[in-house]
This record gives structure tokens, C-alpha cells and sequence, in this order.
């Protein structure tokens, strides 16, 4: 198991989340895909038995760099704004996103004018 940085978060190495996930940013991905992280699309699948609509609004809060908004896009949901206190994240995520999705900064939240059907939060620390 690729571990260097899954290590340092349940050691609690990092005291602020913050500098965890500026730290870890870069690589973030491709450490979850060593370790066959397969939530984000698992819940997603899990979410289509539950929710008809696919324009319902969701915001993905904690989004990191977009993995769960991926997952739920392939899944056919087309509505989702993401959240997170990691610029660093935001950046990777904004670079990968598909335009008519949102990503902002945790100082952003008083920015987002819908009402969100649906809430997803997996992983945060």
C-alpha cells in the first residue's frame, strides 16, 4: 500500500488540515488510485437509486480535486458545485472540471446562491 501521505493523516503529522492537503495536493490522486480508492464512484452508483432528477442540485463539500464530482458526472448528475479549504485541491480540480461546474474556496461558501437538494461530504477529516 502507497502510504506516505494516508500515514501522515492518521498519525496526525499535520496539525492543520490545511497544510495536509496543500502538501498532498500534487499527488492526491494518484496515491487514492494506487490504493484502488473506489468511494467517490460508489457512492455516486449508490446515489442514482435514490435521486430521479440528475440536474438536482449537490454540493460536494470537501471536494478535494474533483474525484466524487467525476464520479457523479459519469454517473449522469450535471449539477455540482464543490467546496474545500485547499486552494491547492480547488486549483487541481477547476483545471480537470467541466465548465458548468463550480469550485470555490471554503471563504467562497457566502458566494453560492442555490439550494442544494443533496449534500455530499465523504472523507473529511
Amino acid at each position: 500500500m502507497c502510504a506516505d501521505f494516508l500515514d501522515k493523516v492518521y498519525k496526525t503529522e499535520y496539525k492543520d488540515p490545511r497544510d495536509l492537503y496543500r502538501d498532498w495536493a500534487d499527488t492526491y490522486d494518484n496515491e487514492l488510485a494506487q490504493n484502488e480508492y473506489t468511494t467517490p464512484i460508489r457512492t455516486a452508483k449508490a446515489l442514482t437509486k435514490f435521486v430521479s432528477n440528475k440536474s438536482t442540485s449537490i454540493l460536494d463539500f470537501g471536494c478535494g480535486t474533483g474525484l466524487s464530482a467525476e464520479a457523479l458526472i459519469s454517473c449522469g448528475f450535471s449539477t455540482i458545485d464543490g467546496i474545500d479549504i485547499s486552494n491547492e485541491m480547488i486549483e487541481i480540480a477547476r483545471a480537470s472540471a467541466q465548465p458548468q461546474f463550480q469550485y470555490l474556496m471554503k471563504s467562497s461558501i457566502c458566494f453560492l446562491n442555490m439550494d442544494y437538494l443533496l449534500f455530499r461530504s465523504m472523507n473529511i477529516l
